[in-house]
């Protein structure tokens, strides 16, 4: 019956005596474990603060790595944004290719000024056979800034781009140039604060809008010729 009953031990009794040993040494090994990490808690800590600066440096590793993606993928999305800005820009500028701004040109008192007339008359003086049919809009542009007495500039869309390059062959000359009547290719919003961001480099002298080629011109600092067919920093850097 005893042998029975030795061999219906529950099992959570085999397993604490197989832990303990037959003869207790188990027991002791625990013990002895435990009062050695009660004698050196120090060293306890050492090992977990250890532990720890290593999985600190293995994350800033992991960060750099992806400051690094981010950084080159934002240089990408900034690449990317100024050739769709190139594009727009030139896209604007080509659709008023076949406009002119005209400055200087007296204005007539009252709101009934027909300023396509009053362009039409100017450049008959340097071009007799100019007619007004050659122009497809004229309009006074917004007033100058408070105190500024001159006359407001004109926008002047031609019929045709070949009217434009014709009067614009004569800007320098006769008339126009003793009256000091100025010329120039339409340029929008998008070319005149591209214009300025150039001005603002320290490397760059003078920057001029070349209607035609829809491209700037500029000089550098130490330089004596333009540097041509200009849209950012980047083609004359390189």
């Amino acid at each position: 019956i005893m042998a029975g009953s030795t061999r219906t031990k529950s099992k959570p009794s085999q397993m604490l005596s197989e832990f303990l040993g037959s003869d207790g040494s188990g027991f002791a090994q625990v013990a002895k474990s435990l009062s050695d990490s009660c004698k050196d808690p120090l060293s306890t800590i050492l090992i977990a603060l250890h532990a720890m600066s290593t999985r600190l440096q293995e994350s800033v590793v992991e960060i750099k790595e992806e400051v690094t993606a981010l950084r080159t993928e934002n240089e990408a999305l900034r690449d990317q944004n100024r050739e769709l800005s190139d594009r727009v820009m030139r896209a604007e500028a080509y659709s008023g290719r076949s406009t002119s701004i005209i400055s200087n040109v007296p204005q007539t008192a009252g709101k009934d000024e027909d300023t396509a007339a009053v362009v039409t008359k100017i450049v008959q003086k340097v071009i007799p056979n100019f007619t007004r049919d050659r122009i497809s809009v004229a309009h006074r542009n917004r007033e100058r800034g408070q105190g500024d007495t001159r006359p407001r500039t004109i926008t002047v869309v031609f019929s045709r781009i070949s009217n434009k390059d014709y009067v614009s062959d004569y800007r320098h000359q006769g008339s126009l140039r003793q009256q000091k009547i100025g010329l120039y290719h339409y340029a929008p919003q998008s070319v005149v604060e591209r214009k300025q961001e150039l001005l603002k480099l320290d490397s760059v002298k003078k920057c001029y809008w070349d209607g035609p080629t829809r491209l700037f011109s500029v000089k550098l600092v130490g330089e004596e010729k333009f540097r041509r067919n200009v849209l950012s920093e980047k083609d004359f850097r390189q």
